[in-house]
């Protein structure tokens, strides 16, 4: 938005701390600029270039409010969970799909351990680590490991303090609309983008090994072709 001159990143980030809205879904005590992070839906808009900033925030929070239906909250109603941990656990598939057509089979993982946390007291989703290492850390004006262990999925049990990005419409659904599995594990080519599922552990650490060997398959298969083609030149 700064870079297009809809407003300076300064003015825009000081709305998005301290401005009023009439939203249930914000907390306007707070003045923590993450009291946002979720609730931006991801869409294209139109702005004017020096747009009065709180309009600009209204416009993104007011299309995040009609996106969300009826059905919707009731769907929530009947899972038991909030909209805010809707939104915080779209935010995780969101972060950890490779495509659309895996958030549902994602969602049922987290589902599965949020539903046996006896057994799967942590959710170990990566991206809430990363959240924490290069979102919240570079920019608290103080060490706050209470704050970094409750959105770090590897440290705090069930879900994270809050949503870690922006999810759209399909990781929203995939929240609410699990696929029905027995699976508790997952692993992912983050170069093919294909995501491997497992009900044990030892699948998972097999679908981890296959991982690395597809890794080092293609990482020698490039260097061969540069090689190859350093020597017809």
């Amino acid at each position: 938005l700064a870079e297009k001159g809809v407003n300076t990143e300064e003015n825009l980030l000081e709305a998005a701390k301290t401005a009023n809205y009439d939203y249930s879904f914000i907390d306007n005590s707070s003045e923590d600029v993450s009291r946002l992070e979720g609730y931006l839906f991801p869409d294209t808009y139109t702005f004017y270039q020096e747009m009065d900033v709180e309009l600009v925030c209204q416009k993104i929070l007011g299309n995040f409010n009609d996106k969300i239906t009826k059905d919707m909250y009731d769907r929530m109603d009947a899972l038991h969970i909030s909209l805010d941990q809707t939104i915080t656990l779209a935010s995780m598939i969101q972060a950890e799909a490779g495509n659309t057509e895996q958030m549902a089979t994602i969602s049922s993982v987290f589902w599965n351990r949020l539903n046996n946390a006896t057994e799967y007291p942590l959710l170990q989703s990566d991206p809430t680590t990363k959240y924490v290492e290069e979102v919240i850390k570079p920019h608290s004006e103080s060490y706050n490991q209470d704050l970094y262990t409750s959105y770090d999925t590897y440290q705090c049990t069930g879900l994270p303090a809050g949503p870690i990005c922006n999810p759209g419409s399909e990781a929203i659904h995939a929240a609410l609309y699990p696929d029905n599995t027995n699976y508790y594990f997952f692993y992912s080519n983050i170069d093919t983008k294909e995501t491997y599922f497992a009900e044990t552990l030892q699948e998972h650490e097999a679908n981890q090994q296959k991982v690395q060997e597809q890794q080092e398959a293609a990482a020698a298969a490039e260097s061969s072709e540069e090689e190859s083609n350093d020597t017809e030149e």
